[in-house]
């Protein structure tokens, strides 16, 4: 026993371990293996960036407009959802109608209010015409995404 003060230490013999570490060392005694070369498409600085996400993306361009972030939130969502809706396709190449029967899903299956249709139809349009760079045929103003009335009518003086 050791004795340091009034302290008592066990002999340092009890405190290493019982397993015998001869041979091993900190240095590597063999070569490392060879590096892997970079793909000639990445080596290269001058070529164009890889495509990022589109949710990237629109972060991006959502948030270059100050756009709040519940707003950035709704529209990602709604960009989501149509994504999913057709099979995760590239929304590049789905055109007008593909669109228009994602709303239309939303109305009949979804039975969602006209303004939860006109603020995806909102978030659509911006995916297409600010991220994507398409233009779509579709008509903002149109009533088509408005709800049917309720089946009230009017009568006039001359119905019973």
């Amino acid at each position: 026993m050791r004795t340091t003060g009034a302290l008592t230490y066990p002999p340092r013999s009890a405190l290493e371990p019982e397993h015998d570490l001869a041979g091993a060392s900190l240095v590597r005694e063999s070569s490392p293996e060879p590096r892997r070369a970079i793909p000639a498409a990445a080596a290269t600085s001058g070529g164009p960036a890889p495509t990022s996400r589109l949710s990237y993306r629109a972060r991006a361009a959502i948030r270059l407009r100050h756009s709040s972030p519940r707003t950035e939130d709704a529209h990602l969502g709604w960009m989501r959802r149509f994504y999913e809706y057709h099979g995760r396709r590239d929304p590049a190449e789905l055109g007008e109608q593909h669109v228009t029967a994602f709303l239309n899903d939303l109305a009949t299956r979804g039975h969602v209010a006209a303004s939860t249709q006109n603020q995806a139809l909102a978030a659509l349009l911006f995916l297409y015409r600010e991220v994507l760079r398409i233009d779509l045929p579709l008509r903002c103003g149109s009533s088509r995404w408005d709800r049917p009335s309720r089946g009230l009518s009017r009568r006039t003086r001359s119905e019973p």
